[in-house]
């Protein structure tokens, strides 16, 4: 058999791509796509199944190409070494949204025989199919971002319940405050009680109350913790913990706390607790 000069043909990816490929024994056919086939990309999903195990098919991971082959051994002994009998077979192959199937055959002539088959993007395929890798990408990152979250909120816990054992064993040192202010907003009056302080190594926490004495509900819409700056004059807010109370029916009083690191606060200046209120603000000071 005198030997084939190279040829190459060039296949437009579809949806659903046919094509027939005429294959010369011992020489075999090159398949080459515009990405890589790899099972395991979740972008771009890649499945290959042969109906007929003459052919054979031979590729390696992480490449954008796979050779098809014909498999003397799969062929009647009395075939073998001579000119064997034409062969059939389908290719099925499953690239991302793409099916493309192909009708294998086998030929003795030199001429029917291409070397390389090319597929190649139209436009719009590639356009579609690059907007398809970019979403399975940021799908991919979003759970990994998701996952990592979820990892630091699960430490951040178990670090705040090791804490919070270490505190349930120390005496808190206290200090008792007893500041109350009395204030008439919206037609009814709401009264801001400042308990004591607790103390807790390097952790200051303050204890108040708020009454409802009003005929109509109030709405807490913030707490800030003020301490007065006598270089400058003026009132600093600090940074605290919090957490705002349900709205509080007429005659009800809720009991809460704000926390924050004790080097946040100077001892010999004033502090003033600060609460906002759908009616207006209510402060106490001491």
């Amino acid at each position: 058999m005198a030997s084939a000069e190279p040829r190459e043909k060039t296949v437009t990816l579809k949806k659903i791509t046919h094509l027939v490929v005429e294959i010369v024994p011992d020489l075999g056919t090159h398949f080459i796509f515009p990405f890589v086939l790899d099972e395991g990309d979740s972008a771009i999903p890649f499945t290959m199944v042969s109906t007929n195990k003459v052919f054979s098919t031979e590729r390696k991971e992480k490449r954008n190409s796979f050779v098809v082959l014909i498999d003397r051994e799969k062929i009647p002994p009395q075939f073998q070494g001579g000119e064997m009998p034409q062969y059939f077979g389908n290719l099925f192959l499953t690239v991302g949204d793409y099916m493309v199937s192909i009708e294998l055959r086998t030929t003795n002539d030199l001429t029917r025989h291409y070397t390389d088959i090319v597929f190649k993007f139209g436009a719009i395929e590639q356009e579609i199919l690059i907007q398809k890798v970019i979403k399975k990408r940021l799908e991919k990152l979003e759970a990994e971002h998701s996952q990592r979250m979820a990892e630091i909120e699960s430490l951040a816990e178990k670090k705040v319940i090791g804490k919070l054992g270490a505190l349930a064993i120390r005496t808190p040192s206290t200090r008792k405050i007893k500041e109350e202010t009395i204030e008439r907003l919206g037609g009814g009056e709401v009264v801001l009680y400042v308990d004591r302080s607790l103390s807790y190594g390097p952790f200051l926490s303050i204890v108040y109350e708020i009454e409802n004495k009003g005929k109509s509900g109030l709405t807490i819409t913030d707490i800030n913790l003020m301490q007065e700056n006598t270089i400058l004059g003026s009132k600093v807010e600090l940074k605290i913990e919090k957490e705002l109370p349900p709205r509080l029916m007429p005659d009800q009083i809720h009991k809460g706390v704000i926390s924050m690191t004790k080097d946040l606060v100077i001892p010999e200046e004033l502090l003033t607790l600060q609460v906002s209120t759908n009616r207006g603000d209510i402060e106490t000071t001491w």
